[in-house]
């Protein structure tokens, strides 16, 4: 019988790393769920847990880390490979938003969004590689559709670094396939209706976040947003062999449209 397959998701407390948990316990992989919140953390894990995972059959690794930490990152790497002897998938989505515009932005602004939405899952990359090349897994690296095509210039820290992540993304998948057939992609989510929007300050309570959905809603092609349960089964997509063994360096947008030019800007005054 071969081995369960084993996963490293950052950020998998809440949104759309808690939804990619959930999705592969559903098909059995092994989870090492990583975040800074340990109670959301268990939260997930016992959700996990109701998909056939059991976290006392040793299938579940739950650790408190932060990112922008490199001994954290580190030990987590060790942690893994100790508990379940193999890595298969990573999956880098962990992070926040800074809402300021470009003129608005100071250089600590710039600096912290790229210490955690560029050089931390660059640092992930590396250090999960070698583990990687051994078993031909493969990396999903949740960054935006902000960053592209159309950049949302109130969110100008946050897109400028989710930018990084793109090109570091492409320039992984080059490498990494070429000398180790492992697979590195991108997912490119629109608006998902998580907490992410009211932490970076972009929305300043829940009426003025639901407002923002509607807007958010009424500019797609599709009438809709996506919601965290679709971009874990893209992410599952990614990962699985059997569909996405030839899909590598590509960033799958996932915005009902919005990339798209002349979409329109949400204002303002709202």
């Amino acid at each position: 019988m071969e081995p369960l397959k084993v996963a490293i998701i950052t950020g998998a407390g809440s949104g759309i790393g808690h939804s990619i948990a959930i999705k592969f316990a559903k098909h059995r992989y092994k989870l090492v769920i990583l975040g800074r919140r340990v109670h959301k953390l268990e939260e997930t894990a016992q959700l996990c847990c109701k998909q056939g995972l059991k976290e006392e059959d040793a299938s579940i690794l739950i650790q408190s880390c932060d990112v922008l930490v490199d001994s954290q990152i580190e030990n987590v790497f060790k942690k893994t490979i100790n508990k379940f002897e193999r890595i298969d998938v990573l999956v880098n989505n962990a992070g926040y938003g800074i809402a300021k515009h470009f003129t608005e932005a100071d250089i600590e602004d710039f600096d912290a969004m790229y210490r955690i939405h560029t050089r931390a899952p660059i640092k992930f990359m590396q250090l999960a590689y070698p583990f990687l090349k051994k078993t031909q897994g493969n990396i999903i690296n949740i960054t935006s559709c902000a960053s592209e095509l159309t950049p949302t210039s109130d969110l100008s820290p946050y897109v400028v670094a989710k930018a990084g992540m793109n090109i570091a993304t492409e320039l992984a998948a080059k490498d990494y396939g070429k000398d180790g057939k492992v697979r590195v992609n991108a997912i490119l989510p629109g608006p998902v209706k998580t907490e992410i929007y009211l932490s970076s300050g972009y929305v300043k309570n829940k009426e003025e976040s639901d407002k923002f959905f509607q807007f958010e809603e009424s500019r797609s092609l599709l009438g809709r947003l996506a919601n965290s349960d679709e971009i874990a089964a893209i992410a599952f997509f990614l990962a699985n062999d059997e569909t996405g063994m030839n899909i590598t360096g590509s960033k799958i947008n996932a915005s009902s449209g919005e990339n798209l030019p002349n979409s329109p800007v949400y204002p303002e005054s709202c």
